[in-house]
This record gives C-alpha cells, structure tokens and sequence, in this order.
C-alpha cells in the first residue's frame, strides 16, 4: 500500500474507534481524514 494510503487508513480506523467508544472528537477526525484524502488526490 502506498504510505498515504496507509495514512489514511490509519486515520480512518481510529475515527472508526473513536466512534465505537463514544469519543466526542471522532467527527473531527473523520472531517480531518476526508481533508488528507482530498490534499492527496489534488496532489
């Protein structure tokens, strides 16, 4: 897997987790995910 992909990956399976646990700031993370991804496919 390329390492941004990997990124995002990572990044989106902790959201994931953050969800699952309740964690407030998961939107945050998830709106930080789709921001990464955007950069990376303009790039």
């Amino acid at each position: 897997m390329l390492p941004h992909a990997e990124i995002v990956h990572d990044m989106t399976e902790i959201a994931g987790q953050e969800l699952s646990g309740g964690i407030k700031h998961a939107p945050d993370t998830l709106k930080a995910v789709q921001a990464y991804a955007q950069k990376i496919l303009m790039a």
